[in-house]
């Protein structure tokens, strides 16, 4: 749910012009796509780095947001850093659940994104 606050923050504390904001959330999704590699990367060495990192990266992105965010540079990057981080996070889950229950797949995936949108509406 934290992602909902990030334009109000980028009005208001590194004080970024909508146009540049456009761009830093476009930052964000290219972050994120290449997540999605990078998360398909690590699973595929060590499953536990993949789920375990990518969520560690986006409460750092979060913290540097908070405490450095003044700096539109630094926010930017913070911002880039957690779009790249969340793109690994599905994937990283999906093949945990996949691994751990192989006959129950579309359940467990299916159990995953509801886990997920009541988080995001408790977050909310």
């Amino acid at each position: 749910a934290g992602f909902t606050y990030v334009r109000p923050f980028l009005e208001t504390v590194p004080v970024m012009p909508i146009e540049t904001i456009s761009l830093v959330l476009l930052a964000y999704g290219i972050g994120g796509f290449f997540g999605n590699f990078a998360g398909a990367f690590l699973a595929e060495r060590s499953l536990k780095l993949a789920v375990g990192l990518a969520p560690l990266l986006i409460a750092l992105s979060a913290l540097v947001m908070l405490t450095l965010g003044a700096s539109p540079a630094i926010a930017a990057i913070a911002v880039a850093a957690w779009g790249f981080a969340f793109g690994a996070v599905p994937v990283g889950l999906q093949t945990w659940l996949v691994r751990a229950a192989p006959d129950q797949a579309e359940s467990a995936g299916g159990l995953m994104v509801a886990t997920f949108q009541v988080a995001i509406a408790l977050g909310a």
